[in-house]
């Protein structure tokens, strides 16, 4: 039987240290000298609300004055006339509107309505005199009112980044004459991906070269106390996910 010791733990006290998370970085890449990688953009603080809009009615209140004046007729008798038009309210078609919800937008005068008409003077009168004629009204004014989106979002970047370590994989090769083994014994530091934690993978290949006995039964065994135990009659290539559980263990490979 061919028993062989590989000793991992001083190349595993660094390795299995070769990251760290990165919570909240300014910047999608990261660098400090000795880590580094590409980070996750996530929303950090802050929202995001689209622009709003609402109908919004609204009045005005107006008023007006005409003024009159008693004249004499030709033939003798007197009458109320047009003298002019007094000062009044004059309400625009359009209104700015604006409030404290931030709401901004153009009302239109869709309606007018005369609440107080006084009567129109009549009847005899004192050559000279005058009368106001008053009147109110109401403008009534309706439009769609907007208020702009808001956006508070702040992203920042996470994720985990790498030590630039050099690669711990040892391997042991075996070549000869009758007798002797021939294959490989190996440990190799790999990632699935980018983004995968770091496993181990075990190799023993060898085998007894020549004519020999314990080539008709051959037995490949790959130990570690408490983390793996394969015997096999065909050459074993094995991960260990958890690169951890290995940390300062003996592989034993025969």
């Amino acid at each position: 039987m061919l028993l062989v010791f590989l000793d991992i733990s001083p190349a595993f006290a660094d390795v299995v240290e070769d990251k760290k998370w990165i919570p909240a970085h300014t910047s999608q890449y990261y660098n400090d000298g000795k880590y580094s990688g590409s980070l996750e953009r996530y929303l950090y603080s802050g929202q995001y609300i689209p622009e709003q809009s609402k109908v919004v009615e609204d009045t005005r209140d107006g008023w007006s004055r005409t003024y009159y004046i008693c004249l004499r007729h030709a033939e003798g008798w007197s009458y109320w006339d047009f003298e002019r038009d007094g000062t009044g309210t004059n309400r625009p078609q359009e209104l700015s509107y604006s409030d404290s919800q931030g709401y901004r937008g153009t009302l239109y005068r869709y309606n007018t309505i005369m609440t107080l008409e006084e009567p129109y003077p009549r009847g005899p009168c004192e050559v000279g005199s005058r009368k106001i004629q008053n009147r109110k009204f109401i403008a009534f004014y309706r439009g769609t009112v907007t208020k702009p989106a808001v956006d508070t979002r702040v992203y920042r970047y996470r994720g985990w980044v790498y030590a630039a370590v050099p690669d711990p994989s040892d391997s042991y090769h075996s070549g000869g004459g009758s007798g002797g083994a021939n294959g490989e014994f190996s440990w190799k530091m790999e990632k699935a991906s980018d983004n995968s934690d770091t496993r181990i993978r075990l190799i023993n290949s060898a085998t007894i070269a020549g004519n020999h006995y314990a080539t008709r039964n051959p037995q490949y065994s790959i130990q570690s106390s408490g983390v793996v135990s394969r015997t096999s009659s065909s050459p074993i290539n094995i991960t260990v996910n958890n690169a951890n559980s290995l940390k300062n263990k003996n592989i034993n490979l025969n």
